[in-house]
């Protein structure tokens, strides 16, 4: 149900504003995109456009071929990794993320989204939760560190549980 039909108005240049899953309320994203910050709660989410095509796939096929080209973009291995996450194939996201951290070894981002990635995989916990402590480290005031800081605790039991996985 779009943003018009419940009534509310459109702003920001025609974008109209998107619920967040978490708090469930209304923010206006700054502009079209495919991941946006809640105003109200500060919590990053994926949003799909109405009417348009996912955008990962599009993304994987250009940030393929310019990585073929020049293989020092930061940019572009930071938003494959994000394609690859969204699609669920995160061990092709693991990979990507490690070859951005190369580049960019003080990068929190990419600590998180590697941490994520690795938790998401469930293939090395204790990858996942060194990622996850190192962008805590770089970035103690982030506004998600309590969510983080939960997830460590769990990956940390999976990996007791796991015998050290």
């Amino acid at each position: 149900m779009s943003a018009k039909s419940q009534g509310l108005e459109t702003n920001f240049d025609g974008l109209e504003p998107i619920r967040c899953p978490y708090c469930n309320k209304m923010s206006y994203p700054t502009r079209p995109q495919p991941r946006v910050r809640c105003a109200w709660c500060g919590r990053g989410f994926n949003v799909q456009l109405t009417g348009e095509d996912p955008w990962y796939e599009q993304a994987l096929k250009d940030l393929n071929r310019a990585l073929a080209i020049k293989t020092d973009l930061f940019l572009a291995y930071h938003n494959l990794g994000l394609a690859y996450s969204e699609i669920g194939q995160y061990e092709q996201a693991i990979a990507v993320f490690e070859k951005e951290l190369k580049l960019s070894p003080g990068d929190a981002d990419t600590y998180y989204l590697l941490g994520m990635s690795y938790a998401a995989a469930t293939t090395n916990y204790r990858r996942a939760i060194e990622c996850l402590e190192r962008y805590l480290e770089l970035r103690p005031d982030a506004v998600e560190q309590g969510a983080v800081r939960d997830l460590v605790d769990r990956l940390a039991r999976l990996e007791r549980d796991n015998g050290g996985n």
